[in-house]
């Protein structure tokens, strides 16, 4: 067995980068088309093309726009963003030996490039399997290669770049200033700077799943307090089966450099008693894909896999983890004993979250109630903290790269898996089976 303290602070760790990472991703698909070409104008990478270009039609493409786009790329020569782009769309349309044709051109320039191999081997799986997932033969192609960590889509250092879907015209001003802006176009929550057009966005009504956009919104606003206050009771109304809208009532309380007294331990244990501990993501993600569907626009699972992340705070745990841990070390030995049982029943709800951060901060929190003598959780933590470090950040980059490649059907069956059980989207990337005594654990009861 290995001391806690590795495992805490390994399990810190990648929980720290992997939450850079996600905030990362919520930060460029905010910045939009602009802020992409303006990271293309950088040049970063060494393949020859006009990134800007290639990549304008894309989103071209992307928009509904399929024939003309298409053209114009094919027009483009030797411009080798092109002739990626133009590989995937004959293979995403059965057209496998053009597809075969210009990948080994390509191959031919770059035979070291990891994305480029990857294409040869969707290629031929692809010739092989022609009615299976997209997803699956992805996940098939990328372990071939050993599994390799995959260039950042958020930085034009590779062949593959997160190209947000576009949104016409006419729906953007359809929405401006109405709660279905939060949605369509939620960039100005961080691109604005007053507050008070940004409180036009997240005025009443709004419906529940609106409304926690509407909070995250508001919390890149100074002189919002009162707003965001009203945004957290409501939400605490709107989603009872989740810990964490009910956190802001305890925040106080649970601050500080002293033992949690046995008023604020009860009131813990019975919020910790709530099914879950993160708002429901599959629940958020098919309401917000719903609105999205309606409202016509291309990649609708795409747009609402962004909005998931934008409505996500995945460090709002990180206010009990103090807490719990200074309870357990300096209360008395009930207390003490009372915080460690607390520390497991928050592990059981962090892994019902099914997201990767969720499991990675679930370690510490089971070697804390193993320290009161449960050896059964020491030996979970040992087995989450194995299992999710062959998941990142390995499979992380899979996924995300799979979110980006430029094959629409591709895209939407990753935003579908991710939207609603990550961990098991990771996992069946990587061809790993989770662990029967953390996938029991994970069952909503």
């Amino acid at each position: 067995m290995e001391p806690a303290p590795a495992i805490g602070r390994h399990a810190r760790r990648v929980a720290k980068e992997s939450s850079e990472t996600i905030r990362e991703q919520v930060r460029w698909k905010i910045a939009g088309p602009l802020g992409l070409l303006l990271l293309f104008a950088a040049g970063c990478a060494s393949i020859s093309h006009h990134q800007a270009d290639a990549a304008h039609e894309w989103s071209l493409y992307l928009g509904g726009e399929t024939l003309e786009a298409e053209g114009r790329l094919a027009a483009m020569a030797d411009d080798e963003e092109a002739k990626f782009l133009l590989a995937n769309i004959a293979l995403a349309n059965g057209g496998h030996d053009r597809a075969a044709s210009l990948t080994a051109e390509l191959r031919g320039r770059h035979p070291e490039d990891v994305e480029l191999q990857l294409l040869e081997h969707l290629v031929r799986l692809r010739e092989e399997h022609p009615d299976e997932s997209w997803l699956d033969l992805y996940g098939e192609a990328w372990r071939a290669l050993s599994r390799p960590a995959l260039p950042n889509v958020f930085a034009a250092s590779g062949w593959v770049t997160f190209r947000e879907p576009p949104v016409p015209e006419a729906t953007r001003r359809a929405v401006k200033g109405t709660p279905l802006q939060l949605l369509v176009d939620w960039g100005p929550c961080v691109r604005e700077k007053r507050a008070d057009r940004v409180r036009v966005m997240v005025r009443e009504p709004l419906a529940p799943d609106l409304r926690i956009l509407a909070l995250r919104c508001v919390q890149y606003h100074e002189g919002m307090d009162a707003r965001r206050k009203e945004l957290e009771d409501q939400a605490a109304l709107d989603f009872p089966e989740s810990v964490e809208v009910g956190l802001p009532t305890l925040a106080d309380d649970l601050a500080g450099d002293s033992p949690l007294p046995p008023n604020v331990l009860e009131r813990l244990q019975r919020l910790l008693s709530r099914p879950v501990f993160s708002l429901p993501r599959g629940r958020l993600y098919e309401s917000y894909l719903e609105r999205l569907r309606a409202a016509g626009l291309p990649q609708p699972e795409v747009r609402a896999h962004s909005a998931v992340l934008f409505a996500e705070d995945p460090l709002s745990v990180t206010l009990l983890r103090g807490a719990i841990l200074r309870t357990r070390r300096t209360g008395d030995p009930d207390t003490s004993i009372r915080a460690a049982a607390l520390s497991g029943q928050l592990a059981r709800l962090l892994l019902r979250d099914r997201q990767a951060m969720s499991w990675l901060m679930a370690v510490p929190f089971e070697w804390g109630a193993g320290r009161a003598g449960d050896g059964a959780a020491q030996e979970r933590a040992v087995t989450i903290r194995d299992f999710m470090r062959k998941l990142i950040p390995d499979a992380l980059s899979a996924a995300t790269t799979a979110l980006a490649w430029p094959i629409p059907s591709l895209n939407q069956e990753v935003a579908d898996a991710e939207g609603t059980d990550e961990v098991g989207l990771y996992a069946r990337l990587a061809g790993e089976e989770i662990p029967p005594v953390i996938e029991t654990l994970a069952q909503v009861q």
